[in-house]
């Protein structure tokens, strides 16, 4: 009976031995034995500022430094939405340009409050979810920062530069009628001296012509009014009287 017992322990443990180098070549050396509690290695939180600043610059990019890319794009069509909307209103009711201020800053409050909440939620108390790939992330980040940067030069490109052209055309247009002045009362000093003739702006007192004023023709037809005609270089025709 002893020796049954002894033979029936041996192969119990023989068994046992087989199962434990079996179960170890079925691992990697750096994979977790079995019935072992693997180390977590922490995951370090983003920046809250750093966040804060993204969505200030860049609305709805901070949500994407948390690892909440939806809401990223959720913010990005509310502000989409909003402006489709005061659009409208401003083309149907003039005079509420007003409002689009109003609504920016609303957007731009809501989406920092609830950012700070996001970031409370995910990171206060230490439960830090998956973190998005860092590639992925900073790629988002980067092609909005990108394309706002290219869509605040366009939109600014759209406003500025037709008023600058229009303030350099009606700085010509006031520097040619001051100059058409001093040619007719150059040329009205001719006329009393009998010496005014019909043609180019020649005058017996010299009179400077500036660089955007490409013709200047006086009509002596009737020497007591005589006519000037100036042209400036985008084609407007100035006359005096």
């Amino acid at each position: 009976m002893t020796d049954l017992n002894n033979e029936a322990k041996g192969r119990i443990e023989a068994e046992e031995r087989y199962r434990a180098q079996k179960g170890a070549a079925s691992h990697w050396p750096e994979d977790p034995r079995p019935g072992t509690t693997p180390s977590a290695t922490p995951v370090k939180e983003p920046n809250y500022w750093l966040g804060f600043f993204l969505n200030f610059f860049f609305l709805g990019s901070g949500f994407t430094y948390i690892n909440r890319i939806g809401w990223h794009f959720g913010w990005i069509g509310i502000a989409l939405a909003s402006g489709v909307v005061t659009g409208l209103l401003m083309v149907a009711t003039p005079g509420v340009g007003s409002l689009v201020s109003l609504v920016s800053l609303l957007i731009a409050i809501g989406t920092m409050v609830h950012y700070r909440n996001t970031y409370a939620a995910e990171f206060a108390r230490g439960s830090i979810g998956k973190p998005i790939d860092n590639t992925l992330k900073w790629v988002l980040i980067g092609g909005h920062i990108v394309l706002g940067f290219v869509l605040q030069v366009g939109i600014l490109s759209a406003i500025l530069i037709p008023n600058l052209m229009g303030a350099r055309t009606r700085a010509f247009e006031t520097g040619g009628k001051a100059y058409a002045r001093q040619v007719k009362t150059a040329a009205m000093i001719d006329a009393l001296d009998g010496k005014l003739k019909s043609g180019p702006c020649v005058t017996t007192v010299p009179v400077t012509r500036p660089d955007y004023v490409t013709n200047c023709s006086i009509d002596a037809s009737n020497p007591l009014v005589p006519r000037i005609a100036v042209t400036l270089n985008n084609g407007r025709v100035i006359t005096q009287p």
